[in-house]
């Protein structure tokens, strides 16, 4: 368990959410935001028990779960307990998943654990694309079988959309996946969906503390809002 947040509002936002992290990953992308959970590490052992109770205690404050991470989907077994238990206690379920562990989604769906998506999805299905950004692939797991996991993860969703809401957030990294192309076509693949298509560059932080704000980036992610919804009129495009 990388943590527990009584409150939280990323992702989920119109929801009083309690945030759980869930620690472990099987990507290894450029300035993760949460590199200090990305390992399984005993110090993260802790007793589901526990995490059952702490959403008790704050029954009367929320009206959600929020399941991020790392990679929550790697935690079967904890997700779908916890899972069971937030909703049997009248809350709704969100998740922030890379889509890679489709199993996982469907044993959620399947069990109606699940109200909201947030499907990280950083570039095209193009393999040397995906995996310049989330260099996840290795000799038991190719980049083609990830991808491969990743789309039946869409076609899942788009099995129960509209009643599960979606979001699908593509971190924009500046020299790895600024590219028009890259992410024109990733909207193709995602444009039949009704879902929100959530543009975020990536944050770079001063030495002071204060976030850098680059123009050229922002204005960017405005051109390709631009161009996407030129191409894909029903595509839903929003930038942060």
């Amino acid at each position: 368990m990388g943590g527990i947040a009584p409150t939280y509002s990323v992702g989920w936002k119109k929801n009083s959410s309690m945030g759980i992290f869930l620690a472990g990953c099987d990507y290894n992308c450029h300035k993760c935001h949460n590199a200090e959970i990305k390992e399984f590490k005993e110090e993260f052992l802790m007793n589901i028990l526990d995490v059952k109770r702490e959403i008790t205690s704050n029954i009367n404050d929320i009206d959600s779960i929020f399941f991020t991470g790392a990679e929550p989907c790697l935690q079967r077994q904890a997700l779908l307990s916890i899972a069971r238990h937030a909703k049997t206690a009248g809350l709704k379920i969100g998740l922030k998943t890379n889509g890679a562990k489709p199993e996982t989604i469907k044993s959620m769906l399947i069990h109606d654990l699940l109200d909201f998506v947030e499907l990280n999805i950083y570039s095209d299905f193009n393999p040397g694309n995906f995996e310049k950004i989330t260099r996840s692939q290795n000799f038991f797991n190719p980049t083609d079988a990830i991808l491969k996991n990743i789309y039946e993860s869409l076609t899942l969703i788009k099995k129960y959309n509209p009643k599960l809401e979606i979001a699908i957030k593509t971190v924009v990294k500046k020299g790895i996946n600024d590219d028009n192309d890259i992410l024109l076509s990733l909207a193709s693949k995602i444009q039949d969906l009704d879902a929100v298509w959530v543009l975020e560059r990536e944050k770079e932080i001063a030495e002071d503390g204060e976030e850098i704000e680059d123009l050229q980036m922002k204005e960017f992610l405005e051109e390709v809002k631009i161009l996407a919804e030129d191409k894909f009129p029903y595509l839903n495009i929003e930038i942060i």
